[in-house]
């Protein structure tokens, strides 16, 4: 059974290779130059042709060597709109000499360069799915995406540094116990927890204190909320110019 189309590695890094898998760093590389619009492409080709190609090529996925499958794309498209066109100006049936009403031929010629057309522009990401999955334009978005995500990771880093510091010392176990986990990831998200791998159960009671038996109750080591305020207040900074 055929298995699903391999996608292109320029694709991939458009869309910030989601997956995490590894790229195929020996796919073929072509030149970065902008293909020639073919002369034989019909004139609303043409134009299609001339209201993509300089983006896509600026995007990295459309090189010299992709000229008959952008050409593919752009001539389906022009005898979609005329067949679209035809359809109507005269509807999609007509009536037989025998008073039947039968389906135009030009239904099958939209039908079957729509297919054609659509199927070209989901190679070049240019389908609303496709696209959605794109970090595309001048590269800026997600150079944006890849600094928030490392704000993140340092304002983690910052909260488990900081606990470290501030917790309650006697054999040392319990500061060294926290950890900072990244325990989500995607193309444009990150979650990291800050959590105490083995020593979880004192957080509670070293942060507020805890009743005794015999009345009372122990003293309270707020290392915890005052780190949580402090790393809010970095990852605010740190976002902000990230974003500028």
């Amino acid at each position: 059974m055929a298995g699903r189309k391999p996608k292109p590695t320029a694709v991939k890094k458009l869309e910030g290779n989601p997956g995490k898998r590894k790229l195929n760093t020996k796919e073929p590389v072509p030149a970065k130059g902008m293909p020639a619009c073919p002369d034989w492409l019909m004139p609303e080709a043409k134009k299609e042709w001339e209201r993509l190609a300089k983006l896509m090529n600026q995007m990295g996925v459309l090189t010299e060597v992709d000229m008959a499958a952008f050409a593919a794309y752009c001539q389906s498209y022009a005898r979609w709109k005329e067949a679209q066109e035809h359809i109507t100006s005269v509807g999609s049936t007509f009536e037989t000499d025998k008073g039947y009403q039968q389906q135009t031929p030009w239904v099958g010629i939209a039908n079957t360069n729509q297919k054609l057309m659509l199927q070209a522009a989901s190679e070049f990401g240019l389908t609303p799915s496709s696209r959605s999955r794109i970090v595309a334009g001048n590269g800026k978005a997600k150079e944006t995406e890849d600094d928030m995500k490392k704000a993140v990771k340092k304002a983690g880093t910052q909260a488990r540094k900081d606990i470290q510091e501030n917790a309650p010392v006697k054999t040392g176990a319990y500061a060294k116990s926290w950890a900072a986990k990244t325990t989500k990831e995607t193309a444009n998200a990150m979650e990291i927890v800050v959590y105490s791998r083995n020593r979880y159960q004192l957080a509670h009671l070293l942060e507020f204190g805890h009743a005794l038996r015999k009345g009372g109750r122990t003293r309270a080591f707020p290392h915890i909320a005052p780190a949580e305020e402090r790393t809010a207040q970095t990852l605010e900074r740190e976002v902000e110019k990230a974003l500028r």
